[in-house]
């Protein structure tokens, strides 16, 4: 757009390849071919005051006094986008707070999949419909190379889990699929606790040649999300192999 010279930028913005780094990393390069570019972190308390020919990008907090939510509330921006992960479930509260603030977003720049857009229209969340823009994730395959080529032997396939355990992420339901396997081995790499029945391998950089190893130790990655807007490790699992 002629009329907008700055964008100011609230995602994280890290050297990781996992999200949302690797979001925040290659929207800011894209960007900055045509605008000059400002970054914030989501998280922080602070107000921007726009300018006349100003955009304000990012993705919103539950905290109401951190910087997307409190620089939204400004008068003068030409435009401003929400862009966060989106789960239009009955039972995804965690987007709930979203509802007082994309009435200040001119669009919502949704992070999800089909299976959810679909659902938008006959959900809690039907109201965001017209501001709402899908947005599918992608993974860079130069960070996530093809890695796995052999398999252990049928009886003996192994099962790994990549993330967190927030209640969305339904951990319970893995360790109840461990407890009910309990031949089959079952692994997470995400963070420093305990899953029953799962052995837990801690946190790992999938830049660094030590985790790819690791992971082509495993045959199927599974995930058990029940409220999850877009799990970017199946794409990253689709990339290994």
């Amino acid at each position: 757009m002629k009329n907008i010279k700055q964008v100011h930028l609230v995602y994280p913005v890290g050297n990781k390849i996992s999200t949302p780094d690797t979001i925040g990393r290659h929207l800011q390069l894209a960007l900055e071919k045509y605008y000059q570019v400002k970054k914030y972190n989501y998280d922080e308390i602070k107000i921007i005051k726009p300018g006349n020919s100003d955009v304000l990008i990012g993705h919103w907090h539950p905290n109401p006094l951190t910087v997307f939510r409190m620089s939204a509330k400004k008068n003068g921006w030409q435009r401003v986008l929400g862009l966060a992960p989106f789960c239009p479930d009955s039972i995804g509260w965690q987007n709930a707070f979203g509802n007082k603030i994309i009435k200040n977003c001119d669009r919502y720049l949704a992070i999800t999949g089909n299976y959810w857009m679909n659902r938008l229209k006959n959900s809690p969340f039907q109201h965001w419909g017209p501001k709402t823009v899908h947005l599918d994730l992608a993974v860079d395959r130069e960070n996530f190379p093809f890695i796995k080529e052999n398999f252990n032997s049928v009886g003996k396939r192994r099962f790994i889990y990549i993330g967190h355990s927030a209640w969305y992420k339904n951990t319970s339901f893995l360790e109840e699929i461990a407890q009910k396997l309990p031949h089959i081995d079952f692994a997470w790499i995400g963070e420093n606790r305990t899953l029953k029945n799962v052995k837990r391998l801690g946190k790992y950089d999938f830049s660094k040649q030590e985790a790819k190893n690791l992971i082509k130790e495993y045959d199927f990655l599974i995930t058990v999300g029940s409220a999850d807007g877009n799990p970017t490790t199946v794409l990253e699992a689709m990339a290994w192999g």
